[in-house]
């Protein structure tokens, strides 16, 4: 959802929605296939995969890995190349692309998905044992809600 994405050759991207019960849903999910395509978009969402910086470049996730002692220097050159610009110009560029977002994020309430999906998500314990697990380290124990 960033505007830039500048990664170090260390980093490593994924989600971790499914995987510690943290919900995401409407445009915020959506929007990721006009990224990577529908397929990708699904694979990424849903089996919550870890990707290295090269892998997220090649799927357009991020625009430039550098080394990780050359980050700061790689974010600063960005940054001056944007400064050297008309500001209100890339605030109309950056709105024009905002804009286009609209549509997709007004059709889309997020939390009217989940309650479609799954009325009872924040009561019934589901949400609370994916957090849990996180903290402490395990494997979280979603059969009782599948």
């Amino acid at each position: 959802m960033c505007d830039f994405t500048i990664s170090s050759d260390r980093s490593v991207f994924g989600q971790n929605g499914p995987r510690v019960a943290s919900t995401a849903e409407g445009w915020i999910v959506s929007h990721l296939w006009s990224v990577v395509g529908m397929k990708r978009a699904k694979e990424i969402w849903m089996l919550c995969r870890r990707h290295d910086a090269q892998q997220a470049l090649q799927w357009s996730l991020v625009n430039s890995v550098v080394p990780a002692d050359e980050l700061d220097t790689e974010v600063r050159r960005w940054c001056d190349e944007l400064l050297a610009l008309s500001p209100t110009v890339l605030k109309l560029v950056k709105k024009s692309f905002d804009d286009s977002l609209a549509p997709v994020r007004k059709a889309q309430d997020r939390f009217k998905i989940l309650d479609q999906v799954n009325p009872g998500f924040w009561t019934w314990g589901e949400q609370t044992e994916g957090a849990s697990a996180f903290l402490e380290k395990r494997a979280p124990g979603f059969s009782p809600w599948r």
